[in-house]
């Protein structure tokens, strides 16, 4: 595996640390006295995919119950990482769970299709522009950073300090999170903070309980949050309900 991509991908998920860790200064004589830097930056592979299913199938492969890629223990995590590489000519959506590879069995199909979507694709990596594109040279367009803004809502309420928050994932999919600044010694009156689509108020997309007592009568913020179903471009609309009065947002196209 001389051109594999795997000398680019990592294998560990997270780390764990006890004590205090080492200053990075203490390891800088050792790699000056014995260290070399490579001649040439490393290079993904033409076909990370099947790099990456033959080492599933040889004696390298440290998760030994399994030959196939994602059966294993951080093998979603190494296909994920692949997806990541290929983004410029492959680009896969969010579910409503903001994954982009369904790893619970009964979406093992969605999965399937993803990888069989992505591993036959011809490709070469473009060293000059550091991405991979198609043989012809070309690749998907840059996302918008801009395409999908946040929109914030701060209803004016009964001493209420918390802010509404929506932010679309996908054109399928959006996050709203309430983010509120609990005080010391305060307590707001109770309150729903609930979202929904102008034209069908009657259906709650999303509700949140905010305000109320503050049992550790300590400073601090309160996250709570929540991913709904809903196509890019309809609208939506939230309202706050506070000592039995009802104030609405405005509305916002997330």
């Amino acid at each position: 595996m001389r051109n594999s991509p795997l000398r680019l991908l990592s294998f560990a998920d997270g780390y764990t640390l006890l004590g205090c860790p080492e200053a990075l200064e203490s390891h800088v004589g050792h790699f000056r006295e014995k260290g070399k830097i490579r001649a040439k930056s490393l290079v993904p592979s033409d076909d990370p995919f099947g790099e990456l299913y033959g080492l599933a199938k040889s004696p390298r492969w440290i998760f030994r119950n399994s030959e196939r890629v994602y059966d294993a223990r951080d093998g979603d995590f190494m296909l994920l990482q692949a997806l990541g590489f290929i983004e410029t000519v492959s680009r896969v959506e969010p579910d409503q769970f903001g994954r982009v590879l369904p790893y619970v069995e009964k979406w093992a199909s969605r999965r399937d299709e993803i990888l069989a979507e992505a591993s036959p694709l011809n490709i070469r990596w473009d060293a000059n522009a550091q991405k991979y594109t198609l043989l012809d040279g070309s690749s998907l367009p840059d996302p918008d950073p801009n395409r999908y803004p946040r929109d914030l809502w701060r209803p004016d309420a009964a001493g209420l300090d918390v802010d509404l928050i929506q932010e679309r994932e996908g054109p399928h999919h959006a996050s709203v999170w309430t983010d509120e600044r609990v005080h010391s010694g305060k307590s707001p009156s109770a309150a729903t903070i609930r979202v929904f689509r102008p034209g069908a108020k009657g259906e709650t997309l999303a509700k949140f309980a905010v305000g109320g007592e503050n049992p550790d009568m300590s400073n601090g913020w309160k996250h709570i949050g929540d991913r709904i179903n809903i196509d890019e471009g309809v609208e939506l609309q939230a309202e706050v309900t506070v000592e039995g009065a009802t104030r609405e947002s405005p509305v916002f196209i997330p």
